[in-house]
């Protein structure tokens, strides 16, 4: 079972200027692993005239004060499940923004049995290993530039990789891990706990280490080819931070990094 006990009261919101704000927390998967959370809000630029900017929220946690206080006077308007299990906080989020539109796999309805709501935007396979850009999705209201999106649909968990031009930033679910996940146990009194092995796994789960190369490299080995579209969608893009939902966000040459883990995909 996923834990979030006591994890809520260690939010830390962190804002990297440019519409870009993640906020962090504890996180155990299967109340054994701890690897931490991240959610990330972006600030839109609307298309149309006159219209006030708005949020995008990418791999929610449940809605909490920090929530509220880091979104400010903005409304939400889309919600992103970046996989098939990230998924956990839009119930909350739709109670306090019912208008909100849904963003996800079109698997994810019949595999989130615990999300009580449609997903208005399903991506299927058709979507899948190229640069999408939000008329693609038949998404009319946000501004050119602001945002693109590649689809792995051929990945067990369905990767969607969200791209925020104005903060150069992409956002992923778990394509990528950077492991230890120190700031999101900086507030907390809980120290991550994983036992000597695991937590020299999850070390090699460090983009910054040469091994990292083989944690993506498993994922999509077997379909390399399918997946090289999408990986080429990515690198053509022009980013210098990747948030990632467990470990520390990488805002050191982060686009050489994701170049070398990637290398044999290019």
């Amino acid at each position: 079972m996923s834990d979030f006990a006591n994890a809520l009261d260690s939010i830390v919101t962190r804002s990297f200027g440019n519409g870009l704000k993640t906020l962090s927390c504890p996180f155990s998967r299967f109340g054994r692993f701890d690897i931490g959370a991240r959610q990330t809000i972006l600030t839109v630029q609307s298309s149309e005239k006159l219209a006030e900017p708005f949020a995008v929220v990418i791999s929610p946690l449940p809605f909490t004060e920090e929530s509220a206080k880091a979104l400010g006077s903005l409304t939400v308007k889309y919600i992103v499940s970046p996989n098939l299990v990230h998924f956990m906080g839009i119930n909350d989020w739709k109670e306090k923004f019912p208008d909100a539109k849904i963003i996800g796999s079109d698997l994810l309805q019949s595999k989130a049995k615990s999300l009580k709501h449609k997903v208005d935007i399903p991506l299927s396979e058709a979507h899948g290993n190229k640069l999408l850009t939000p008329a693609d999705l038949r998404i009319s209201d946000i501004a050119e530039g602001e945002l693109k999106f590649v689809y792995f649909a051929n990945a067990q968990s369905r990767e969607l990789v969200v791209y925020h031009g104005p903060s150069k930033s992409i956002a992923t679910a778990d394509m990528l891990f950077n492991m230890p996940c120190i700031e999101q146990y900086s507030a907390s009194s809980k120290t991550p706990n994983n036992g000597f092995f695991l937590s020299w796994i999850l070390k090699t789960f460090n983009a910054y280490d040469n091994l990292n190369k083989s944690l993506p490299a498993m994922m999509i080995s077997d379909k390399k080819k399918k997946y090289k579209g999408g990986i080429k969608a990515l690198s053509s893009l022009d980013f210098d931070k990747i948030i990632v939902c467990h470990g520390e966000t990488m805002v050191i040459d982060a686009k050489k990094r994701f170049l070398f883990i990637f290398r044999d995909h290019l």
